[in-house]
């Protein structure tokens, strides 16, 4: 995922779509809870496109704003 994420800023296209929002939904407990910053170091673009995804109001209003794992 990191990888296919390098040059992308959504998972399909050039705008959100329901897929951003599911695969960010999927992730986010991941990150509120055992991605660290040391793993996240690993997963750079992961991590940009999540940070993104989960700033935005559509995916704050259906799944909260996440507090990213210290």
């Amino acid at each position: 995922m990191d990888s296919i994420l390098k040059t992308k800023t959504y998972i399909v296209g050039d705008s959100l779509t329901l897929a951003d929002l599911s695969i960010a939904g999927s992730l986010q407990a991941g990150f509120k809870l055992f991605i660290d910053p040391k793993t996240r170091g690993q997963f750079p673009h992961l991590t940009r496109w999540f940070s993104n995804i989960s700033s935005l109001p559509p995916f704050i209003k259906a799944f909260d704003k996440t507090e990213f794992c210290t």
